[in-house]
């Protein structure tokens, strides 16, 4: 299974807009991060913040019909 979710928050330090992305390739969960546009994505170690923030996603994908149910 491949999965990919990305929002924009903003940066505790400088204060502008990055870009996350999080994916699930198989079993194995990537997270990323790129601060400027036209920069490469970075590794990112996610905080519990980003977690909370991911589940907000999916949620939201969810009510809109935009995720796929679990595979029967």
């Amino acid at each position: 299974m491949t999965f990919s979710l990305g929002w924009d928050r903003r940066d505790e330090e400088s204060g502008r807009r990055v870009n996350v992305e999080f994916s699930l390739i198989r079993d194995k969960a990537t997270w990323k991060i790129r601060k400027l546009r036209g920069e490469p994505r970075e590794e990112l170690k996610p905080e519990e913040s980003d977690w909370q923030e991911l589940f907000e996603v999916l949620d939201r994908h969810q009510a809109r019909g935009k995720s796929e149910g679990p595979p029967t």
